[in-house]
């Protein structure tokens, strides 16, 4: 009798340990898990293959579910948006940003719609630009595990926005970038500049053909840093 009750006890004791360390597993996991705005970090925090520097971090948005709309074929949609940042990009001796870089945290249940809808946005913005410069089509391809889906223009054409602060024109708009990235449930945003306003010596890009070898590097050198950023957290 005495080894049976010894034996109760001991069953007690190891469901009691085992509770204890289920607790603790979980309650590890929460700590783990990161906020919105942390998985964005690695987003912001890089040094290029080139002379191309990040000169600007702005943290936009960081809390409850506040979904953006975007235009498709078929209307707007909602894009789920847990956190977002603004990183602008810029070489030294040109007069604008390379590119506004905008990567957003998706809630998790609604990513894969997420990313359909901004495939869909994309589609409609580059289907509607006379100066698209692929009949084919997005540009699409795989990435250091990244999904990045591109559409620019033919040629650099500058906009014809005006304000007070910018009398001349708005800027050299050259295309729209899409980076999606499964494990961690974010989509970035890029749009790609050129010189700021229209003059006989810009100084930025000096061809269409300059900028792509660029945009390309910096896909490369952009997920690669972002890959070896969440790697070292």
């Amino acid at each position: 009798m005495k080894d049976i009750s010894n034996l109760k006890t001991m069953k007690k004791i190891a469901i009691c340990l085992s509770l204890i360390l289920v607790f603790f597993t979980f309650a590890a996991n929460a700590q783990k898990e990161a906020k919105p705005s942390e998985i964005l970090k690695p987003y912001t925090q890089c040094v290029f293959s080139d002379d191309l520097r990040i000169v600007k971090v702005d943290k936009m948005y960081s809390g409850k579910n506040r979904p953006r709309a975007v235009t498709t074929a078929d209307g707007e949609k909602g894009v789920s948006r847990l956190a977002s940042y603004r990183v602008m990009i810029k070489y030294p001796k040109h007069d604008y940003y390379m590119a506004n870089i905008r990567p957003e945290v998706s809630a998790a249940n609604e990513y894969e719609a997420d990313k359909k809808t901004v495939i869909e946005w994309l589609t409609y913005l580059a289907d509607g630009d006379k100066e698209f410069s692929s009949k084919e089509g997005l540009f699409k391809k795989e990435v250091n595990g990244f999904e990045i889906y591109n559409y620019n223009r033919r040629d650099f054409f500058f906009e014809s926005r005006k304000s007070k602060k910018n009398p001349t024109g708005g800027v050299d708009s050259v295309g729209t970038a899409v980076i999606f990235s499964d494990p961690d449930k974010t989509i970035t945003t890029i749009y790609f500049f050129n010189t700021k306003k229209p003059k006989k010596n810009p100084i930025g890009f000096d061809s269409i053909q300059e900028w792509t070898v660029a945009r390309d590097n910096f896909f490369e050198s952009y997920t690669s840093c972002i890959d070896q950023n969440r790697s070292t957290k």
